[in-house]
C-alpha cells in the first residue's frame, strides 16, 4: 500500500458542497444529524469535524481499488 499525500491550501472563495476540505462544517446528507456522543452523566456533545474527502478526487490514487469511486469520506474526533 502506498501513502497518499494531500496538499493543503486556503481557498480564495467558499468551496462548493461536496469538496474535499479540512475543518469548518461537514456536508452531511439531508436529514442526517450532526454526529454526537454521550458521556457518563448523559450529556451529549458534538464530535469535532476533522475533514472530508471527495472520493472522486482520490480515485486515481487508489490503485488497489479499495475505496468507492464517489461519495464523501468524513472524519470526526472526540
Amino acid at each position: 500500500m502506498r501513502p497518499i499525500y494531500l496538499k493543503l491550501s486556503k481557498p480564495a472563495d467558499k468551496l462548493p458542497t461536496g469538496s474535499s476540505r479540512f475543518w469548518g462544517n461537514p456536508d452531511l446528507p439531508a436529514g442526517t444529524g450532526y454526529p454526537t456522543y454521550t458521556v457518563d452523566d448523559g450529556e451529549k456533545y458534538h464530535y469535532e469535524f476533522i475533514c472530508q474527502i471527495n472520493l472522486s478526487d482520490v480515485a486515481s490514487l487508489d490503485r488497489d481499488g479499495l475505496l468507492p469511486r464517489k461519495g464523501l469520506l468524513s472524519f470526526f474526533a472526540k
